[in-house]
């Protein structure tokens, strides 16, 4: 993996998972980077960040498609570093009970919005020759084991769209990840800095390439006391 310093970075940020990306914009932003966060908000916001560092606006993810949001992202800093897409949590009713229409919202909904993110990405990223993509997979463990179906279907979805981008980016200098968040029931409504406390630096060591981990790999992050 290649070393690059992680200030002036360009990190777009994408999906909805748990507040999950609102602690991925703080931690890139922290470290130097210029975060974008895509959300339904105010397109251009700017958002508090941490004093002297690097900074967090907002792009406006109800007006404008993702491949809209990539391709400004990468003409106005001339880059785009990477995209962090965090999966929202597939908390369904047991397996049984799943019909169609849940199992959608669950898996091939979630499964296909990240889909159009990391195209998205990867056809800006192939312009410049070089980025990474970080899928954040649903936590599993919140929930009752009969109820976990959906999300470990989807986190298994989203492991595997990492090692297929990983082929697809060979050729352009472009890595993919896919991190796996560990979680248990009692976590449930707290802070994802509490929660997860290692996920910020871990994220940031991905994008400065300081992880020993393949384009394709999997990063596992636990919860807090397990």
């Amino acid at each position: 993996m290649t070393v690059r310093v992680v200030g002036g970075q360009v990190v777009l940020i994408a999906g909805g998972g748990l507040g999950t990306g609102a602690l991925v914009a703080r931690a890139a932003a922290q470290a130097g980077a210029t975060a974008i966060i895509a959300q339904r908000g105010t397109e251009g916001a700017v958002l508090p960040g941490p004093v002297g560092t690097g900074t967090i606006r907002l792009a406006d993810a109800e007006t404008r498609s993702p491949a809209e949001i990539c391709e400004a992202a990468g003409n106005g800093a001339r880059r785009l570093d990477a995209l962090v897409y965090s999966a929202a949590p597939a908390l369904v009713s047991p397996y049984w009970q799943l019909d169609e229409a849940a199992w959608g919202r669950g898996v091939t909904d979630p499964l296909l919005d990240a889909h159009r993110w990391a195209r998205a990405a990867l056809l800006e990223m192939r312009e410049q020759r070089y980025g990474k993509v970080i899928l954040i997979g649903p936590p599993a463990g919140l929930e009752p084991n009969d109820d976990r179906v959906a999300t470990s279907t989807l986190g298994g979805a989203l492991r595997g769209l990492a090692e297929s981008l990983a082929y697809a980016g060979l050729r352009f200098n472009v890595q993919t990840y896919a991190i796996r968040l560990g979680a248990r029931p009692v976590d449930l409504g707290h802070a994802p800095e509490v929660v997860w406390p290692e996920l910020g630096p871990r994220l940031v060591d991905l994008l400065g390439g300081r992880l020993d981990v393949a384009s394709g790999g999997l990063v596992d992050i636990g919860a807090a006391g397990d």
